[in-house]
Formats: structure tokens, sequence, C-alpha cells
């Protein structure tokens, strides 16, 4: 028998404007990036939750640049991940939401029915989901019990799609389940002597404890 606790915290907000950030490279300011660091480290030395066996991150610069410091913060090793990386939105993917041209129609029909709606030179929701679940299944039956996962909303969502048993091709799912940057989802992994698992969702997009001076930075 064996158990496992797993930390899934989504990067801080990016400095882009509105839009759709999936593979493009949008970055999160270097202050805020330490302040949701040291605000992470207190929290976890707080909770007793370090040390941690393992931070694993999405290459993408959001969460690589914070994964670094907080692995040099808590003296962590660190993975770099691709398959934790956000889904990629092709035309739309890095377009701000303010460009004349904007294509809301095909937005607007992605967003209605996204496991349905290819979007050029994107990634397909199943394939999305595909790949997100096999990285949780290489974390899930690793030898690390306790996990700090550094990566985006989308991800998160689809994880909890898996654990709780809900549809992930429903788009309600996308529109009314929030994940917060800078929030923290803690998932506990409980394997019976027969190799089964049993997961339990302890919390969901909990913001971290951010002192007032760190709030006033701007996201």
């Amino acid at each position: 028998m064996s158990s496992k606790e797993i930390y899934l915290l989504r990067h801080g907000k990016t400095t882009a404007p509105p839009g759709l950030y999936g593979a493009s490279d949008a970055k999160v300011d270097p202050k805020m990036q330490h302040a949701i660091a040291r605000a992470l480290c207190e929290q976890l030395t707080q909770e007793q939750i370090v040390p941690l066996t393992r931070i694993v991150t999405s290459p993408l610069s959001r969460c690589r640049v914070l994964a670094e410091q907080l692995g040099s913060l808590l003296g962590t090793p660190l993975v770099v991940d691709d398959g934790w990386r956000e889904m990629a939105f092709g035309e739309l993917d890095g377009r701000p939401f303010t460009q004349q041209d904007y294509p809301w129609p095909l937005l607007n029909a992605f967003s209605r029915d996204p496991a349905h709606t290819e979007l050029p030179g994107g990634e397909r929701l199943a394939d999305f989901q595909h790949r997100v679940i096999h990285a949780w299944v290489q974390i899930a039956t690793s030898q690390a019990d306790k996990v700090l996962i550094v990566t985006h909303g989308g991800v998160i969502r689809l994880i909890l799609a898996h654990l709780l048993g809900v549809d992930w091709r429903n788009p309600h799912w996308y529109q009314r389940l929030t994940i917060e940057n800078a929030s923290l989802t803690h998932i506990s992994l409980f394997t019976d002597s027969d190799g089964e698992s049993y997961p339990t969702v302890k919390s969901i997009a909990l913001p971290l404890r951010l002192r007032d001076e760190q709030t006033k930075q701007n996201w």
C-alpha cells in the first residue's frame, strides 16, 4: 500500500493582452513570479508539506520560470515535461481579442463545442486530453510521493474531469469551472495492496496567500 500527494499549481497571470494563450509563450512579470514562488514556499512550509520529492513543469516560460525558482528555493529536483503544456489553439493562439479582424465566429463555435470544433493549425481537444492523461498516469504510477506540478488551467480541468468522472467533452466544464492564476489544487492518491488506486480531490484552485504588497504588483 502507498499514498502520494500531488499539487497542481497554475501559473501567474501573464502580461499579454486578453486572448487565448496555449502554445504561445506569454510571459509573467518577474516580480510576480518571485512573489508567487515566495508565497507558495511559505505555505508549503507552514502546512508541513515540504520537502517535496519532485517538481514537474510545463516547458512554457510562464510555468518553467516559476518552477525553476521554486526548485531553487526548496532544493527540489525539477523535471520539464512537454505533456503538461497548455492546449495549442492554432490560428487563435496568441491573438489579442482586440484585433479588428479577430475570428469571433470560430471562437464562438469552439466555445460551444470544443470536442468537435477543430481550430486551424491547432490541437484537437481529444489529442490534448490524451496527452494530459498520459502525463498524469506517469506521475500517478511513479515512486515520487510528494509532487508539485506547475501547469495551466486547461490541463488542471482535464485532470479533474478524469478523476471526478466528468465528461471532458462537455463545454460547460470549461465555461463554468474557473482555475484562477496562482491557485493550488490538491489531490491525494492511495494505492492498495492489489495496485488499485483511489484518488481524492482535496481542494480545487485555492488562491495562494499573497501578501498585500505582493497583490499590488501588475498581474
